[in-house]
């Protein structure tokens, strides 16, 4: 029973607010009796300044009886499923404010009777009692609240994951075993309209991983539910009340599935019955059999892995498969861990400010406490969240929560060489993995809003169609006059990917000679030549020429039905006056029209000529996790200036 109390650390934050409140209660109590008639029957007046002590001492006491009533009040109306709940958050914030003020007056009305005890006039006209339980009753509040600081702060302690993470090397997998976590993905992780299909995904972390780009090392996550599950014994005796965050009561109600229950009036209204649809056109043979061809195929493609891979031809294999199939059916996601060993957290702080930071904290500095191991749980390019769900789930907020938790202890137990100082993971806003950052024990921070363009509205259209539908005007006049040509390429050859990185270079010194941090890691040519390799279509390149001589260039990612262009590079002198980077981002909607994609995306940067040409701004919210708490601190004002600075940044590329 005593263990049921006391573990784990939120019952024992719990258990110790609720006994230290009822015993600020008790002194609080004491206080305002002792305070009410402390002088002694006597002929002599007291003081103005001894009464109105006495008088405030009982109103400190009223306030410490308001204050514990507060706090023995929250911790009985926090459950065990609702103790990450947003509100009893705010709760709790309130709380700590009123608390830290009751603590203020606590120690005036300390000094003051500490004050009174060593005034011997006072001993004649005032009880022992109240010169002597003053200072003993106050010092004991203030105890008492230290306790209370430390249960507020493990009172909301998000659960334990009950999942376990281990480093995978997708080069010692066969291609079989990588088509078969490709399907998984197929199959349960594509939740985004931009979440690319499996075997992109699989492809696209094993280009990362076989970069080995200076300044940044990717590696491969595997989370998974370990086989060894205990007993309903062995769980009663350890105090694990609820094993899998699918049976916990705290991550469960993350989702809007036990709310929807207890709201149903609220959240579910009344929904009509919808009118009868008309009825289908007839169909010739020959477009029935391509719509049932490309039913099979959508259904094939949604189909999980067969077990066993290949043919059984010995014993060793057999127990390979049976282990393999053990691995695919415990994996609940892959996740890529991009690694930047030192990233320096004041290099977003623009301008004075953010020079003085460097030479104080940063890069410049002498220590460089600032400069820390970065880990992001995204590709760099494009800027994307690298989690792949391979497993079905129930309750998705709540699934997204824990994978996030048990990252963040893996990393925790990570030797301390390798261990990332601070993990960063980029989510759309007002999505589930946005509601998860909080519960999971992440921070969330702001980040630059991306841009883009929904065209589903505009399906089989042309691209003159599309600029004449949002009323833009053609900015292809003046290249079409200088020769100009497009180029798309899907071959990744040693002189096309050379070119592509001449032309970012321009873009990334003139972001660096104007005080603005390029890229977390810098390209290379052999970086590009793996992103080609095994793209399958997924990756292109994009080249605008003009009277013989390249004057842009991107690569186009095929993510689901979004594509979206990155590493752009420029010839600033030859592409300024024919509106290159215009024209590139027209030809990028119109292979995406052609295509018959959904989505265009073109990132955060230079955001007024996006809007303009049908862009929208879509909110992304960077979950942070810092190992050293100081760190906290220190990377939310350096996420808070990262919009500035992209604004700043984005103003002059745009005038560019």
């Amino acid at each position: 029973m005593a263990r049921l109390v006391w573990w784990p650390v939120h019952r024992a934050a719990r258990s110790s607010m609720i006994l230290s409140s009822l015993l600020q209660c008790t002194i609080a109590t004491i206080l305002i009796a002792v305070n009410w008639r402390p002088f002694v029957g006597c002929i002599l007046r007291p003081t103005t300044f001894a009464t109105a002590t006495f008088t405030l001492h009982q109103h400190v006491g009223a306030l410490l009886f308001t204050t514990a009533m507060f706090s023995f009040g929250i911790c009985c109306a926090i459950r065990e499923g609702d103790r990450i709940n947003k509100v009893f958050t705010r709760f709790i914030t309130f709380y700590i404010i009123l608390a830290s003020f009751t603590v203020f007056m606590l120690f005036v009305v300390l000094s003051l009777a500490v004050h009174l005890l060593l005034d011997n006039s006072l001993k004649a006209l005032v009880t022992s009692a109240t010169l002597t339980c003053d200072p003993i009753l106050s010092g004991c509040a203030l105890i008492l609240f230290g306790v209370n600081f430390w249960a507020s702060h493990y009172l909301q302690e998000p659960p334990p994951s009950s999942l376990s993470v281990e480093q995978i090397d997708l080069n010692d997998l066969s291609q079989l075993q990588r088509d078969a976590f490709a399907k998984l993905i197929n199959k349960h992780g594509k939740n985004l309209p931009d979440a690319p299909d499996g075997e992109a995904a699989i492809s696209l972390m094993h280009a990362y991983c076989n970069a080995n780009l200076p300044g940044m090392k990717s590696i491969v996550l595997r989370v998974y539910k370990p086989s060894r599950i205990p007993d309903k014994s062995t769980i009663l005796n350890n105090m694990a009340a609820n094993y899998t965050y699918e049976d916990d009561w705290a991550w469960r109600n993350l989702d809007f599935e036990q709310m929807a229950l207890r709201h149903r009036s609220v959240i579910i209204p009344e929904i009509k019955e919808p009118e009868a649809p008309p009825a289908p056109p007839k169909l010739s043979k020959k477009q029935q059999k391509k719509l049932a061809k490309a039913r099979a195929d959508a259904e094939a493609a949604n189909e999980g892995p067969t077990v066993p891979l290949s043919p059984i031809n010995s014993p060793e294999q057999l127990q390979a498969e049976l282990e393999f199939a053990q691995k695919l059916e415990s994996t609940e996601a892959l996740v890529m861990l991009s690694q930047i060993p030192d990233y320096d957290l004041t290099a977003t702080v623009p301008g004075l400010p953010g020079r003085i930071l460097r030479r104080t904290l940063g890069a410049n500095s002498l220590f460089k406490p600032l400069c820390v191991r970065l880990g992001l749980l995204a590709f760099h390019w494009p800027f994307r969240q690298a989690i792949f769900y391979t497993a079905p789930a129930r309750r998705p907020v709540a699934r997204t929560a824990a994978v996030a938790r048990a990252i963040a202890e893996w990393n925790d137990k990570r030797p301390r060489r390798e261990r990332c100082a601070v993990l960063l993971d980029p989510t759309y806003q007002h999505g589930d993995d946005e509601r998860a950052i909080v519960p999971s024990g992440w921070l969330p921070n702001p980040l630059p809003p991306s841009h883009v363009i929904d065209l589903r509205p505009h399906k089989n259209k042309t691209l003159p169609e599309y600029l004449k539908a949002i009323k833009y005007r053609d900015q292809e006049v003046a290249f079409k006059k200088a020769n100009g040509e497009v180029l798309e390429s899907m071959e990744f050859t040693d002189e096309q990917c050379g070119e592509v990185m001449r032309l970012w270079r321009n873009i990334a010194q003139k972001r660096t000679g104007e005080g603005q941090t390029a890229v977390l890691a810098e390209p290379d040519e052999h970086m590009l030549m793996e992103l080609g390799g095994g793209a399958k279509g997924d990756r292109s390149l994009l080249f605008l020429r003009a009277n013989g001589k390249t004057i842009a260039s991107c690569v186009l990612f095929r993510l689901g039905n979004t594509i979206t262009s990155d590493m752009q590079g420029l010839d600033y002198e030859l592409a300024r006056p024919l509106k290159a980077y215009f024209v590139m981002m027209q030809h990028v909607i119109g292979i995406a029209l052609k295509e018959g994609k959904s989505f265009v995306d073109f990132g955060p940067t230079t955001p007024k000529p996006k809007l303009d040409i049908g862009c929208t701004s879509v909110g992304i919210t960077g979950a942070m996790y810092a190992v050293n708490p100081l760190l906290r601190a220190a990377i939310g004002v350096a996420a808070s200036k990262v919009t500035s600075s992209m604004d700043t940044t984005n103003a002059g590329e745009a005038k560019e």
